[in-house]
C-alpha cells in the first residue's frame, strides 16, 4: 500500500523520503502505552504527519492487525483514538 512518501509494509511505515528508509513500527505511531511509542526518535508532529498522511483509519485497522498477530487483547480503535487525540493536544 503506497501513498506518495508513505508505504506500510507488514505493520511498519516506511518513509521514502529519509535516507536511509527508516521502518517506523505502528506501535511507535498510535500505542501510547507501548515502549516504541515513548522512546521513539519521532517528535510529535513527526507522528502527526504520518498519521495525517495515511489516514487514521487506515492505521487503527494496521494497529488491530498487528495486536492480533502478537496475541494482544488490546482494543486497537481506543488506543488508535486517545493517541491521536493526545498528539494532537500536545503539538496545540
Amino acid at each position: 500500500m503506497s501513498h506518495n512518501r508513505y508505504t506500510i509494509h507488514d505493520f511498519h511505515i516506511l518513509d521514502a523520503e529519509a535516507n536511509p528508509i527508516p521502518k517506523i513500527y505502528i506501535r511507535e505511531l498510535l500505542d501510547s502505552s507501548s515502549a516504541e511509542f515513548l522512546f521513539s526518535k519521532l517528535n510529535s508532529r513527526q507522528k502527526i504527519d504520518v498519521i495525517e498522511a495515511l489516514g487514521i483509519e487506515e492505521l487503527t485497522v494496521l494497529l488491530h492487525n498487528c495486536y492480533q498477530y502478537t496475541g494482544k487483547t488490546y482494543n486497537a480503535e481506543q488506543e488508535a483514538e486517545f493517541t491521536w487525540m493526545s498528539l494532537r493536544n500536545v503539538s496545540q
